[in-house]
């Protein structure tokens, strides 16, 4: 069976999700790309930044890493801080194991940065944020020609 990009997506969307250290921090907010007005703090939003599959000298390898960005977003940076460490201590240095339904070969954080979002109006709070970079490796069908 093929292994798509969308399939890894689903599979770490999964995989968060059933992590009981990082459900006691955000419980299921969980977002693709934006989060809804409604959310309440704290949550993450996902997205995939990059991939780039992995040559040898004839042809592809069948390797891709796929690069995820996740976003802790909070209204305390303690509460930020908890679940950027939930999430650390869920899928650094993950490896040969499901995610979700899907094989993956390791999965890597390579890079975390934090930031503040500063309130527009007086009755705003500022936004707390730590952006997450994690690279997940997969096996992808070899194309043939």
């Amino acid at each position: 069976m093929a292994i798509s990009a969308d399939d890894i997506k689903k599979g770490l969307v999964a995989f968060l999700k059933s992590n009981v250290g990082l459900a006691a921090e955000i419980g299921t907010r969980l977002y693709a790309n934006v989060a809804p007005t409604s959310a309440t703090y704290p949550y993450i939003t996902y997205e995939r930044i990059t991939s780039n599959p992995d040559h040898h000298m004839l042809a592809a390898s069948g390797l891709n890493p796929a690069t995820f960005e996740l976003n802790i977003y909070g209204d305390k940076s303690l509460k930020v801080f908890n679940a950027s460490e939930a999430l650390r201590l869920a899928v650094d240095g993950f490896q040969r194991a499901k995610m979700g339904d899907v094989n993956i070969s390791t999965a890597t954080i390579q890079n975390e940065r934090d930031d503040f979002n500063k309130p527009t109006k007086a009755n705003e709070v500022g936004t707390h944020l730590t952006t997450v970079d994690l690279t997940i490796w997969y096996r992808q069908t070899v194309p043939t020609f």
